[in-house]
């Protein structure tokens, strides 16, 4: 049988490519343990915090308090700042409805 030089080069080439994949093959698996190392963290904390989320939500409040009885300027801008979110959230939905009947009366017209 005969072997046609184009032919030497396309088999070459084959190898080549071959030998190319493989090599990124390894560096990709390579980089993925490496990313998986560093961020095998991110799952011990998710876990930590769904697991402590009730007793945060329980906590935070009398953390609150606590902090506030200390400093009275503190204390003053922690009932301001509780006023405005209670504020918003009893504000904010008719505003948003308000708007959406705007919005709705000028594509009326």
């Amino acid at each position: 049988m005969l072997v046609i030089p184009e032919r030497e080069i396309l088999e070459a080439r084959k190898k080549l490519l071959v030998a190319q994949s493989d090599i990124y093959r390894c560096t990709l698996s390579l980089q993925y343990a490496r990313i998986e190392a560093s961020t095998a963290w991110l799952d011990r904390a998710l876990n930590f915090i769904r697991s402590t989320y009730p007793l945060m939500m329980l906590a935070a409040p009398i953390v609150g308090f606590a902090a506030v009885k200390k400093r009275s300027l503190l204390r003053n801008l922690w009932v301001k700042g509780l006023f405005a979110w209670q504020l918003y959230r009893k504000v904010w939905p008719r505003i948003k409805t308000m708007m959406a009947n705007r919005r709705s009366q000028t594509s009326d017209h």
